[in-house]
């Protein structure tokens, strides 16, 4: 009877034991298959994209700038300069040599005197072009006044003149000593200033001997 019993429980207890297994069993399957009808809308997703670099060159565009370079000679001081008219040209004579000069703009002290001899002072000025580009020269000061506005100006050349990279060209400024508001004396210092297109200007000095 008593080893009847004891089987009985046994029974009982495996009995209890599948049925619990068998529970747990079905209540995963159950959450499982909650969570697979989940839909994907339900889902929340977010995706971040990377940040977009912009590689910008920053290009610095150099612009060429002229350059010229002022050589100046000293003044040769003349008592005879005159005046060519048949050959439109100006003859100085310093030590007996003569200088003979074509092309020249003739200044507001030209007059008919010049062609019987006149004291002064003939000016040669070199520039060259060290520059990369072309420059043209559109004006010459004399002490800060324009040279086709000054007193005591003979003939002049170079306004106007273009000097491409390496080339060089010769300015002739010729002075008339003393006059009626002449301030060219023997001793003054003459400022000279080369002005260009680009507005650039190139100073140099002379002393009249």
């Amino acid at each position: 009877m008593s080893s009847s019993k004891t089987s009985i429980a046994v029974l009982i207890i495996i009995v209890i034991i599948i049925a619990g297994m068998i529970g747990y069993y079905i209540g995963r399957t159950s959450t499982t298959n909650k969570q697979a009808k989940i839909t994907p809308s339900k889902q929340l997703t977010t995706t971040q994209a990377p940040p977009t670099r912009t590689n910008t060159l920053s290009t610095t565009t150099t612009t060429p700038h002229e350059n010229l370079e002022v050589i100046p000679s000293y003044p040769i001081y003349t008592k005879n300069i005159k005046y060519l008219p048949d050959k439109n040209a100006y003859m100085v004579l310093e030590k007996g040599k003569i200088i003979k000069i074509k092309g020249l703009i003739n200044g507001l002290s030209h007059n008919a005197t010049l062609g019987n001899g006149t004291a002064g002072w003939l000016v040669t000025i070199v520039i060259k072009n060290t520059g990369p580009i072309s420059a043209r020269i559109t004006q010459i000061y004399l002490n800060n006044i324009p040279i086709n506005k000054m007193l005591g100006v003979i003939a002049y050349n170079g306004t106007d003149t273009v000097i491409k990279p390496g080339e060089t060209r010769t300015l002739y400024i010729i002075l008339q000593k003393d006059g009626t508001k002449i301030m060219f004396t023997p001793g003054i210092m003459v400022n000279i200033k080369i002005h260009t297109a680009s507005g650039r200007t190139y100073p140099t000095t002379i002393v009249l001997p």
